[in-house]
């Protein structure tokens, strides 16, 4: 979503490094480490309201509960 600019990163305060990029606190959104992308709230906030208006559709995954674990 960040490399085909679906989703717009704000201008970073500073270039980082890399090793701060290999630190599980670097956020790709916000582009500094302080909490890991996974548990942004603004990015969060921002991949809901595009679900919720329609301009992001997210993949459907298959429930495992859906398939027959059984053997036929």
């Amino acid at each position: 979503m960040f490399a085909n600019s679906a989703i717009k990163l704000p201008k970073p305060y500073k270039v980082p490094t890399r090793e701060e990029k290999g630190d599980p606190r670097y956020c790709r959104y916000h582009q500094f480490v302080g909490h890991p992308t996974i548990a942004c709230q603004t990015l969060k906030k921002i991949m809901h309201t595009r679900v919720h208006d329609g301009t992001l559709k997210l993949p459907s995954k298959k429930q495992a509960f859906d398939e027959d674990s059984l053997p036929k």
